[in-house]
């Protein structure tokens, strides 16, 4: 029982942000079912428009999220593209193993954060991700992003250096 009172609970979404040398970032939010993506981040969707859209799951979720998306941004807003390297500079990707991601790219680390913390503010279990691909080549010390993240409420993070994935 005791036990069962320390367990965290699973996040409903999920941060990736991948931070590049120049501090520039790309953000990632991935969630499993559409219906539990937050309005602010349908908001922040709208914001980046146009989108880019690439469809790889099952046909029905393809059409869920392929359907939100109209409602949001409209359907001249969206171009549909075949691989994840045309998902720049805002994308919606729905995963051939289930699943959604929406991914900002080049961005400062403030907006990067900002889309965080709406994350964070919907999903008290959410989680993030840092990937720093050269931790050793910054032009500003990557710790104050740590500290702006800790002051939006994202604690759960675990940062990884070296290589993205």
């Amino acid at each position: 029982m005791a036990q069962a009172a320390q367990t965290e609970p699973e996040p409903t979404l999920r941060g990736e942000l991948v931070r590049f040398a120049d501090a520039t970032v790309q953000i990632s939010v991935f969630v499993d079912r559409p219906a539990d993506l937050p309005e602010a981040l349908w908001d922040r969707a709208r914001a980046a428009a146009p989108a880019a859209f690439l469809p790889e799951g099952a046909p029905s979720l393809n059409e869920e999220v392929r359907a939100r998306l109209e409602a949001v941004l409209g359907a001249t807003a969206i171009r549909t593209v075949t691989n994840a390297s045309g998902l720049a500079p805002f994308g919606v990707h729905v995963g051939a193993e289930g699943g959604v991601r929406l991914v900002w790219y080049d961005l400062t680390e403030s907006e990067g954060v900002a889309i965080l913390a709406d994350a964070r503010a919907a999903d008290e279990a959410f989680t993030l991700r840092i990937l720093i691909p050269n931790p050793n080549v910054t032009d500003e010390d990557w710790w104050g992003l740590q500290a702006a993240l800790s002051r939006v409420g994202i604690r759960r993070v675990q940062i990884l250096g070296g290589g993205v994935p």
